[in-house]
């Protein structure tokens, strides 16, 4: 069974029915006053161990964590940075990473609710564990994203290599004409000197004849 959030007004007007719910529930819930922690459930007591818990004056999931978390931010950074905003807008999600004792790392959905209560600063911390289905499940998504950017380089890839092919097909057609062309007026250049040298023939009197009447003058 696990937790429904819902608005503040809806989880923390009756905190005692409210724990009720909640001390049935899968998730790892925290009920902290003034930063103090006061109570936490059966699966909060499993995932971060119950003497540990009843040692801590000031709750801080930071103390639970790595130093950094996946975002590239500091655990303690990125913690105050999410009570800030769970005191400002009432309630904030994230994902958060714990740490075991042999430093195995949980992933889990951390939610953390606000509300101000007879003068009192009341935060309920809720952490859901990743199930191994659902980090499959981003696991896959995130490949899916990443054939889709693949396909789209190669999409890409394969429109330039198009471009290319159409380029040199153009290059050489135009490389042919050029060749015809040369060809044609080569034939040309050829047919006008062999035209020219008939015409001279033509206009030239035989050999016959030159020695003929070089001989009358020798």
């Amino acid at each position: 069974m696990h937790a429904v959030v819902g608005t503040r007004e809806n989880t923390l007007n009756n905190m005692e029915s409210f724990w009720d719910f909640f001390e049935v529930s899968n998730d790892a819930v925290f009920i902290l006053e003034n930063d103090a922690l006061q109570k936490w459930n059966k699966t909060a007591a499993e995932l971060l161990r119950d003497v540990y818990l009843k040692n801590q004056e000031q709750f801080l999931l930071a103390t639970f964590s790595p130093e950094y978390q996946p975002c590239g931010k500091r655990s303690v950074e990125k913690e105050k940075e999410l009570r800030k905003i769970a005191t400002e807008k009432g309630c904030q999600k994230s994902e958060w990473v714990l740490s075991g004792p042999n430093n195995e790392i949980y992933p889990v959905e951390a939610t953390l609710l606000h509300k101000a209560h007879k003068g009192k600063s009341l935060l309920l911390i809720i952490l859901r564990m990743i199930r191994s289905q659902e980090q499959d499940l981003r696991t896959l998504e995130r490949h899916r994203k990443e054939i889709i950017r693949k396909n789209r380089e190669i999409e890409l890839q394969r429109t330039e290599i198009e471009l290319q092919k159409e380029q040199t097909e153009i290059q050489r057609d135009l490389a042919e004409r050029q060749r015809d062309e040369m060809a044609v007026q080569k034939k040309a250049l050829i047919d006008s000197i062999r035209y020219a040298s008939r015409i001279q023939s033509a206009l030239l009197p035989g050999i016959e004849l030159l020695n003929s009447v070089f001989s009358e003058f020798f």
